[in-house]
């Protein structure tokens, strides 16, 4: 499907060939002509990644033009393949690390050697290039409880920092579409322009059927929990890149070079108090000096910020002196990751349906609308609908639910993107009726898991060092409950009405080591599907957090001149979307940094 899409646009070679400039004019790659000069002169503020924060923060600081700030991104502006908000692609190894999990014990049990695939991107825009486009918010009370948890003041209120955007449509709409029960007319209306819509209706009608709230405002969705459509972050036509946002335009106090990594700080003398780092260009291998007058800010993500500060000398003592790196600071870096875990199940409806949603994802004036107007189906997010569970009833979701067409590059493809066995695709389509076709799937997410990982570094050679990554999914038999719980809503989701009439069904796959697949699905194969199938929730996060490594001010604990920014700060993964919830965060960050610096101008 996507080779398809993508040989079509290839007609277009000079619509794909200025996608970085038109969306990155200020960023330029020969800035690493110039490198010495540049480096000669001190920043004022260092921040290196250009996701969510850093982009963001940049763009604050850099406002009025009296403070010198340096951006460092290890990767470089994206393709415009990774910018069709439609498009979720999968491993893309120009723009990640390629990162893989240590095997798991308790987890990934049809993945290769036991290791699941972590996206993490190396790119101007950070995780916003790998991304999903469509919008959750940010969850103001998950700020709430990690002050309350760890102490920290200024945190308890939000709201002004958040990005808003409304979730759904009008509300008045809303409640009109819901009102037609004629629903198998609406899906199957002949010429309908957006072939889409008529399954948001069913996801919204099924959430309904099954007496739960339909979301009219963003505000409710962690409140009440629902079922709503999410809408899509985009920019120009394209996925939204904060880095294209915030850092396109160019500015002579703002210096961007992306292809450059920060290696490690520098420190005065024997002095708890960092005034510079060092910096390897990626494409010649020469490393440089960068000094700092006020503040090195880190937004480099969980694995990022986490490297750079143990390889630093800031982390666990035994760790440090394990890897031979000068101890710095004794501080638990590292010691605790968490991420989300989610369980991909396919979901076949009718016939009739699924032709006319790939008739229209594959159909050539779809693809021309896109690129000569940004606009039509391949310019919305493919996530037909979201909904927030509370399996517990403790008055917070605990799950999340996501539609959306799936196998957007065939099935195989798909597969190998999450480093599943060649055997997995047979177990999941033994008929090959998902081959060379677009089917729908169900994503059953874990918000808040109680499994906690780590993040260590091993020494690769004399410099270099690589991050190994150890989740621990599921090494908490909570977390295979809550998300057996999820699997059962799923199941008597399907069971109303409205989706027996789509002729909606889970596609259990047969693993052999699992019980006999019967419908409804009994506990121990969901139990043992989730062992087997689940992976990474793509939220990764507390490598850094708040309270035991930086201070209340996201300040790095008795140590002058280093501050983070990013999710590695979370105490615990959170129940917003990352892209929201970062924004907020950076958004107070740079009131925090200003004032502390008196920044007026």
């Amino acid at each position: 499907m996507l080779t398809t899409l993508l040989t079509l646009a290839s007609l277009y070679s000079s619509k794909l060939s200025q996608y970085p400039h038109e969306m990155f004019p200020g960023i330029t790659e020969t800035v690493h002509r110039k490198l010495d000069d540049i480096f000669a002169v001190p920043f004022d503020f260092v921040i290196v990644g250009s996701g969510y924060s850093g982009s963001l923060l940049a763009r604050r600081l850099a406002a009025n033009g009296c403070q010198r700030i340096l951006v460092l991104e290890a990767g470089g502006p994206p393709d415009f393949d990774t910018a069709v908000p439609f498009v979720d692609l999968g491993n893309r190894s120009s723009v990640e690390w390629n990162y893989l999990t240590t095997s798991q014990k308790r987890a990934a049990l049809e993945m290769v050697d036991h290791k699941i695939h972590l996206r993490v991107a190396k790119a101007l825009g950070g995780n916003s290039v790998l991304g999903s486009s469509a919008y959750v918010p940010c969850n103001p009370d998950d700020f709430r409880r990690w002050a309350h948890a760890t102490g920290s003041k200024g945190w308890e209120d939000m709201d002004r920092y958040m990005f808003k955007l409304s979730a759904t449509e009008d509300p008045k709409m809303m409640k009109t579409v819901l009102s037609n029960h004629d629903l198998m007319n609406v899906i199957f209306k002949e010429n309908n322009i957006q072939v889409l819509e008529p399954l948001k209706l069913l996801w919204l009608h099924a959430g309904r059927s099954g007496n739960h709230t339909i979301v009219e405002a963003e505000q409710d969705i962690f409140q009440k929990g629902g079922f709503f459509v999410p809408r899509t972050l985009s920019y120009r036509g394209t996925k939204l890149n904060p880095a294209a946002v915030y850092l396109g335009k160019e500015r002579p106090n703002l210096v961007v070079v992306c292809h450059a990594e920060a290696v490690q700080f520098h420190q005065k003398g024997g002095s708890y108090s960092v005034n510079g780092l060092k910096v390897r260009d990626m494409l010649s291998g020469n490393v440089y000096d960068v000094n700092v007058k006020k503040e090195i800010i880190l937004a480099a993500g969980a694995i990022g910020t986490a490297k750079l500060l143990i390889q630093s000398g800031y982390g666990p003592l035994d760790h440090l002196k394990q890897l031979h790196v000068p101890v710095r600071k004794n501080l638990p870096v590292g010691v605790r990751m968490y991420d989300r875990v989610s369980v991909h199940l396919p979901l076949k409806i009718s016939n009739l349906a699924m032709k006319a949603l790939l008739g229209h994802i594959d159909s050539k004036s779809t693809l021309h609308e896109y690129l000569t107007h940004g606009k039509g189906l391949l310019a919305n997010t493919s996530t037909i609908g979201v909904a927030m569970v509370d399996t517990d009833k403790s008055g917070s979701p605990d799950i999340m639910l996501e539609l959306k067409p799936a196998a957007l590059t065939g099935l195989k493809r798909m597969m190998n993107d999450e480093n599943f066995k060649t055997e997995v695709e047979k177990m999941l389509d033994p008929d090959g009726d998902l081959q060379n076709t677009v089917f729908l799937e169900i994503v059953i997410t874990l918000l808040h898991p109680m499994s906690q990982g780590t993040m260590w570094l091993w020494r690769q050679t004399e410099k270099e060092f690589v991050p190994r990554m150890n989740p621990s999914y599921l090494t908490d038999a909570r977390d295979v409950r809550k998300l057996s719980k999820g699997v059962k809503f799923v199941e008597k989701l399907l069971d109303t009405v409205v989706m027996k009439q789509a002729g909606a069904s889970l596609l259990y796959p047969k693993i052999p080591s699992c019980p006999t697949v019967k419908l409804p699905a009994n506990d121990g194969y969901i139990d043992c599907l989730v062992r087997h199938m689940a992976t990474t929730g793509e939220h990764l996060t507390s490598t850094a957090p708040i309270g035991s490594v930086v201070d209340e001010n996201l300040k790095l604990k008795r140590v002058r001149g280093v501050r983070i920014v990013d999710e590695s700060v979370f105490p615990t993964t959170a129940t917003g979307g990352m892209g929201a919830t970062l924004l907020a965060l950076s958004n107070r960050a740079a009131d925090l940094i200003r004032n502390e610096h008196d920044i007026r101008c």
